[in-house]
């Protein structure tokens, strides 16, 4: 989880979440939606995704978890 976020997530993103501090998949994946919706200016259902997405990406048990 302390993967970098280079490479999983567009270079625009990398940048507004650098700004928060945030420079790892783990830091992306302990925030709330609610937080990513406001640092990133986003839907709620973009930000779910791009949670989603990191989540999948580092952990891949995550992805086959019900």
């Amino acid at each position: 989880a302390s993967r970098p976020l280079d490479g999983l997530v567009p270079e625009a993103v990398l940048r507004l979440l650098d700004r928060h501090g945030v420079s790892t998949a783990g830091e992306l994946l302990s925030l709330s939606a609610l937080d990513v919706c406001e640092v990133l200016n986003l839907s709620w259902s973009q930000a779910a995704h791009l949670l989603h997405l990191v989540a999948t990406q580092v952990t891949p048990a995550f992805s086959t978890a019900t």
